[in-house]
């Protein structure tokens, strides 16, 4: 699985790594949803800067939100 981790606080070129792990496996009661589409908010640029209202610990996992197929049932 593919994601974006933040490394540091600075402009998003430096601060950013692409990096690719295994994929989570879902608990009882939970799914795993193919994300096709993740957007970028005013706020992710805060946060990558280091200029929003909170600092996570580093490296730390970027993005929110996601958009995924739509489940037609079976």
């Amino acid at each position: 699985m593919k994601s974006i981790r933040l490394t540091t606080f600075d402009e998003p070129a430096a601060a950013t790594k692409l990096v690719d792990g295994p994929s989570p496996r879902p608990a009882a009661g939970q799914l795993r949803v193919a994300v096709e589409a993740a957007p970028i908010n005013p706020s992710d640029f805060l946060l990558i800067s280091g200029n929003y209202g909170y600092r996570p610990s580093l490296p730390s996992p970027l993005g929110a939100e996601g958009v995924g197929p739509r489940h037609r049932g079976r």
